[in-house]
Formats: structure tokens, sequence, C-alpha cells
């Protein structure tokens, strides 16, 4: 079994690119990034998930919503170290003035929920189920409702191997507290 520490960061990303300016007024907008974020009992979403192993990671995109009525597929490479960024992105969350709800979990699979403000002064209210295969793999299915619609995306990030030599470094990750 994994440890249990950040994962839930993957969560945040997906919220953060769900809350990027003009997001609330388009529930199909592309998202800047591809993950999402969680969130435990004490409302702090950096906890409570596994560790992903750092890397070149390939993350497999599909979204649905009814404004566009067909699921536009997108893939996204690079190097880095989903655990350290998930914990950044929550940070980004918290600042935007987001509130979590505790974090659920069943076995590898983790359930986390949110409401963060948009820039059109309406609410995104976020659910994501993680299903963590591995520290080199998870399955993330999203869904973000706004009140123009309901945007559905599932995500399949999966570990390629280390960063070529050429990469930017990796940020390590953060001491723990």
């Amino acid at each position: 079994m994994l440890p249990r520490r950040c994962c839930s960061s993957v969560l945040a990303l997906v919220a953060l690119a769900s809350t990027s300016p003009g997001y609330g007024t388009d529930p199909v907008a592309p998202a800047a990034g591809v993950h999402s974020a969680a969130s435990v009992a004490t409302g702090d979403p950096s906890l409570g998930l596994p560790a992903f192993r750092r890397g070149m990671w390939e993350h497999r995109r599909t979204q649905i919503s009814r404004a566009v009525g067909k699921p536009q597929a997108a893939i996204m490479r690079k190097c880095g170290d989903p655990s350290v960024e998930f914990k950044q992105k929550v940070a980004q969350l918290k600042q935007r003035g987001c509130v979590f709800n505790p974090l659920k979990q069943d076995g590898r699979r983790y359930e986390a929920s949110w409401r963060c403000p948009s820039p059109d002064g309406s609410i995104l209210a976020m659910r994501d189920t993680i299903t963590v295969n591995s520290d080199t793999s998870y399955v993330n299915e999203s869904e973000a409702r706004v009140s123009r619609g309901t945007t559905h995306s599932t995500i399949v990030a999966t570990r390629q191997g280390d960063c070529p030599a050429s990469a930017p470094p990796i940020p390590p990750p953060s001491p723990k507290r």
C-alpha cells in the first residue's frame, strides 16, 4: 500500500483549472492543467492521499459537457512531481476562497468535493473521484457544476519514466512538518 500523503492535490489541479478566468462563463473551457484537489476532515485538502513518484507523466483527458455534446480529448506530457504540484495547487485554491468537504475513502478510491467562487460571481461546485492504481498511475473522474451547466472529465495519468536530462529540474518535495 502507498503512503497516505498528498495525492489529494490531484484533485486540486482540476479545480484550479476550472476556476480559471472564463470558466464560469463557459463550462467547457479547456483547463490549463489536468489535475484537481481533495480534503480530509480537518478541511486541509493536502492531507490524506498517497504520494506519487516524480518523473515524466502523461495525462489523457476526456471532457464532455452538455454545451458541446461530444467528448473533447487532450493528451499532456510533462516532467513533474504530482505530489508537490498538488500541494501548491491546494494552497492556490484556498487563496481563492474554496471551501472543502471531508475526504471520503474506500480502499484505493478517494472522493472529494468543494465549492469555489467563480469570476462571474456564481459558485463552482466540484466533485472528484480518484482511483489510485499505484504510485505511478491513477484515474481521476471529475464533475464541475456552474450556473450554465455541468462538465464531466476523466483523466488517466501514468508515469512514463524518468525525466530527460534536458528537462528543467523538478523542485524537491517540501520538508514534512
